[in-house]
């Protein structure tokens, strides 16, 4: 256990396994609001830079709207250079409403360096292992309970999934034709056929094309929404790139 006191929190710090750099960062059930985000992402990203934090714990904060921006540019820059992307962000139980979670999805589609895209990041093995097909990992995103409107979370990931393709076609990591889904909804089951999803492995998974996480986003009231229903559009609208593909 670490006290953090420029920003206020208590930190648990823990090995989350190989690279030797990689940690696991639990600031859950703390007062951390945006500036206190922005400080820690700072350090992170500045003197911390040579460290995998494979594994972000925020849930139970104060984060605003302003925090998911934040957390889509840290994300696109500690994948910039190849580094190993973050594989869990645990964000449940904030404020970032629909806006921030759509930010923090829109960096997830962005994040990656010259030549490939960070999500779905690649599972390392020993070298000369096979991998077989679940070699390519979604990120695991809990974004439950902050403020966003009650509907089916069905309805969520299909309002993200054209925003989030028209990224990867202008970034050259999804072909036109491709179909392959940008979402899954994880532990609740992407279709009748697969019961739902560990976070390591994802039934819909079309290697690096999608999805490219694995999300939990149902609204304020905690219930589990049903399964089906009608999808609004967008509160806002989000400024879709133009695609040559």
């Amino acid at each position: 256990v670490v006290e953090l006191p420029k920003i206020g929190v208590v930190c648990m710090l823990q090995d989350a396994g190989p690279p030797a750099s990689s940690l696991m960062l639990d600031f859950s059930g703390n007062q951390v609001g945006d500036k206190g985000l922005e400080e820690l992402l700072s350090l992170l990203s500045e003197d911390l830079h040579a460290v995998h934090v494979r594994i972000l714990k925020m849930h139970k904060n104060r984060l605003g709207a302003r925090a998911g921006c934040m957390l889509a540019r840290w994300l696109v820059r500690a994948c910039e250079d190849g580094r190993s992307a973050p594989e869990e962000l645990h964000l449940s139980h904030n404020e970032l409403g629909k806006e921030g979670i759509a930010e923090i999805l829109m960096g997830v589609a962005e994040a990656g360096d010259s030549t490939s895209p960070a999500y779905p990041y690649c599972r390392r093995g020993p070298v000369g292992a096979k991998l077989g097909p679940h070699r390519h990992r979604p990120l695991w995103l809990r974004v439950e309970h902050n403020g966003q409107e009650d509907r089916p979370q069905e309805a969520f990931i299909q309002d993200m999934g054209g925003w989030l393709a028209a990224v990867r076609r202008v970034k050259g990591w999804l072909p036109s034709g491709s179909d392959a889904p940008m979402l899954c909804l994880g532990w609740y089951g992407p279709t009748s056929e697969i019961s739902g999803c560990p976070s390591g492995i994802c039934g819909l998974q079309r290697g690096q094309q999608g999805p490219l996480a694995h999300i939990t986003c149902w609204g304020a009231s905690g219930r589990l929404p049903p399964a089906s229903g009608p999808a609004a559009g967008p509160r806002r609208a989000l400024s879709r790139p133009h695609s040559s593909a």
